[in-house]
């Protein structure tokens, strides 16, 4: 779907009907949001998208849904269906935002490589769960907060050895060299001209 992140059709996937119409509502509140469909499980989910992916920017994806007929979670399974059947790039680029209660990280690892663009707790402020969506309709990936993030480096570091740092920004790479140089917060903001707030 070729929409802007001002007009964003979502579909909710979640076995849980409750938490999904709940979900739907806060969500519909939204000027630029509008759930277009609900789904019980991922089979349905994939009957909808084949003949309405035109409708749909994005999917937020229940992980576990009963009807697993593998070891691995219905939603994982489900995503990589969408991702490999029905994503077409430039024609039907519908995005897949995992929303659940299971914070693994050899899962968000999983999902991460298999190209699910977001991982979120189902226990997320609504303000994180807006900009996850935004972020996402614009082409980001929403993967590095709170819980998730300390998940996926556990499981980095426990695999590889390694966790992942960001990249520093010019500005973040030059107080680092000031520090290191020994000057105090005051130095450095006077020497960049800036109050001590915006060096810590």
């Amino acid at each position: 779907m070729t929409n802007t992140v001002q007009n964003m059709g979502i579909m909710i996937v979640d076995d849980h009907k409750i938490l999904a119409e709940s979900l739907s509502r806060l969500i519909n509140e939204r000027e630029n949001m509008d759930v277009k469909a609900i789904s019980t499980s991922g089979r349905d989910a994939l009957r909808y998208l084949r003949e309405n992916s035109q409708n749909i920017d994005l999917v937020i994806m229940d992980l576990r849904m009963e009807e697993a007929d593998t070891e691995e979670p219905a939603g994982l399974t489900t995503a990589r269906r969408i991702l490999k059947e029905i994503y077409v790039k430039g024609v039907n680029e519908i995005k897949i935002l995992i929303m659940t209660q299971l914070v693994d990280g050899y899962l968000i690892d999983l999902a991460h490589k298999m190209g699910v663009h977001g991982y979120l707790a189902k226990d997320a402020d609504s303000h994180i769960l807006f900009e996850a969506i935004e972020g996402i309709c614009i082409g980001k990936r929403r993967y590095f907060r709170g819980e998730i993030a300390e998940a996926w480096d556990q499981f980095s570091y426990e695999h590889t050895g390694i966790i992942e740092i960001p990249k520093l920004t010019p500005t973040e790479k030059e107080i680092l060299q000031l520090i290191s140089e020994g000057l105090t917060t005051k130095e450095i903001a006077d020497k960049r001209g800036k109050g001590e707030d915006g060096v810590e």
